[in-house]
């Protein structure tokens, strides 16, 4: 069925780039990973590598993400403001 589609290359390639991201902005890879297998399990089957998602697990993951990313930048962004500019 579609839904055991595979992830497509630039889903991965998506998805390591918010890795990436997330590790600049002081996430630990024990707590990405955590989130990853955790949403994909919401979406279909349970994995144990990025390779497993279906192309259905990789659009939730990486849409939330994107998400996460974009939360912490704003929560810096206010935490930052609050205190008189100074990086939070």
């Amino acid at each position: 069925s579609e839904n055991d589609l595979p992830a497509t290359e630039e889903q991965l390639a998506s998805i390591s780039k918010h890795i990436v991201e997330l590790k600049k902005l002081g996430k630990d890879d024990t707590a990405i990973y955590a989130e990853i297998y955790k949403k994909a399990k919401e979406r279909g089957r349970e994995i144990v590598e990025l390779q497993q998602l279906t192309f259905n697990q990789a659009d939730y993951v990486a849409t939330y993400l994107a998400g996460w990313i974009e939360y912490i930048k704003v929560h810096r962004k206010m935490t930052s403001a609050k205190n008189g500019g100074k990086a939070a």
